[in-house]
Parts: C-alpha cells; sequence; structure tokens
C-alpha cells in the first residue's frame, strides 16, 4: 500500500493532478472536463495515468503527436523515482526521421 501512495505523490509531481479528486475515476474527471471545454481538454489534457493495486496504465491523447511516447515516459519515471528515490530518472530523446515529402522538399 505505501508504494501505491509514494507511486501516486510522484507521479502528481511529474505532471500535476490540476485538483483531479482522488474520490473519483480518471475516466469520469476527464469526461467531466471535456463536457466542459473540448478546447481546453484537447489543448491541456494529453497524458494520465491511472493506477489499480497491481498496475499503472498510461493514458495518452491522439491528439498530441508524442503524447504516447511521454505518457509512458512519465509513468516509467514515476515508478522509478517512488521505487528507488527522487533522484533518479529516465531520460528520452526523440529525433524524428525525414519522410519523403521532406527528402522530395530539401
Amino acid at each position: 500500500m505505501k508504494i501505491n501512495q509514494s507511486l501516486r505523490e510522484t507521479y502528481g509531481g511529474l505532471v500535476g493532478t490540476d485538483g483531479m479528486p482522488l474520490n473519483t475515476t480518471i475516466s469520469d474527471a476527464l469526461l467531466k472536463i471535456a463536457n466542459g471545454s473540448i478546447f481546453k481538454y484537447r489543448k491541456d489534457y494529453i497524458i494520465a495515468a491511472k493506477q489499480s493495486t497491481d498496475a499503472v496504465t498510461a493514458m495518452y491523447s491522439t491528439v498530441a503527436l508524442d503524447a504516447a511516447p511521454l505518457s509512458i515516459n512519465i509513468v516509467s519515471n514515476a515508478i522509478l523515482q517512488a521505487l528507488s528515490g527522487a533522484g533518479n530518472q529516465i531520460v528520452i530523446e526523440n529525433k524524428p526521421l525525414m519522410t519523403d515529402s521532406l527528402v522530395k522538399t530539401v
């Protein structure tokens, strides 16, 4: 149980909680935000995570191009830091490959 609380606090420290209540599901909270302002939801809510007693699920928006790897990285960092301390981190780097359309225009 202690790791669950530590993981929740670590994840919240990495991404912020934006006042998300602990007594509701992340899906319900996100639906409420989307119903209030779809623009705010699409612009501001790129990643999220939900935690059960034995798993963490990385969630991401399909609007932002790099949301999936970002969400996985943040969840991985939260797990790492919850288990081994705040001084550890996983760093990722994104260097997109050139596509055919970019090669033709260069």
